[in-house]
Parts: structure tokens; C-alpha cells; sequence
């Protein structure tokens, strides 16, 4: 799958509007009522597009550079998706969450506070 967040990997279909093409690579039912974790979240496109399309229940994106983290958590706030209504998008929100965390360090050993990470939970 294509990595990276990039303005060339999905496709804007109107401003603020957003498709991404690699949900064509995912299953919904790893993510539906689920709990997740993207690791490497960059700009959070692809973060926040499975969790609209899937229906997680949260999603968490994690990515170890602090700058992208804010772009995502400023995107996370302009974001539209295609086909549906405002009321729609405010009702099926799942909580979406973006944190500065170097994965390859938190699974290294001892992650910083002694939490432990995990992906799509039930």
C-alpha cells in the first residue's frame, strides 16, 4: 500500500472533502465498533478516513514527528467526507485522538509513562 500522506495520495474531490484510495485495501470488520491505533498517522488523512468509512469507536494516530500530529489534529477539525450530511457526520463521529509518540522507542522496552500499545481492540 502506498504510505505517507501526502497531497498526491488521496484524492480532494472538493475543498476540505477527502477520499483516500487505500480503503480499498482494508476490511471494515477490522475496524467496526473497534478501538484502533495507526501507527505512523502522518498527517492523519488515512487515520481519519478509516475511522469515518469503518466505524471504529475511537481511533488513536500516533506519529513521532510533533509537526504532522498538528496538522492532523488541525485537519481532524476541517475535515468533510463524501455522502454524508452534517448531522450525520456529528452523530456517527468516532473519538479521534492524535499524539506525539515514537513507536519504534514505546515498543523498545519500557514505554515513556508504562503504557503499552496495541492495535483494533474489541
Amino acid at each position: 500500500a502506498p504510505a505517507g500522506d501526502g497531497p498526491m495520495v488521496g484524492a480532494r474531490l472538493a475543498p476540505g472533502v477527502w477520499h483516500d484510495p487505500r480503503l480499498a485495501l482494508l476490511r471494515g470488520e477490522w475496524f467496526k465498533g473497534k478501538k484502533c491505533l495507526d501507527v505512523g498517522c502522518n498527517a492523519g488523512y488515512l487515520t481519519l478516513s478509516m475511522a469515518h468509512q469503518f466505524g471504529s469507536t475511537s481511533m488513536l494516530g500516533i506519529d513521532c514527528d510533533a509537526e504532522v500530529v498538528q496538522q492532523a489534529r488541525r485537519i481532524k477539525k476541517t475535515i468533510l467526507f463524501p455522502n454524508s450530511t452534517s448531522e450525520e457526520r456529528a452523530a456517527s463521529r468516532p473519538k479521534m485522538y492524535f499524539q506525539v509518540l515514537d513507536a519504534v522507542v514505546a515498543l523498545s522496552g519500557d514505554p515513556p509513562g508504562g503504557g503499552s500499545l496495541a492495535n483494533c481492540s474489541g
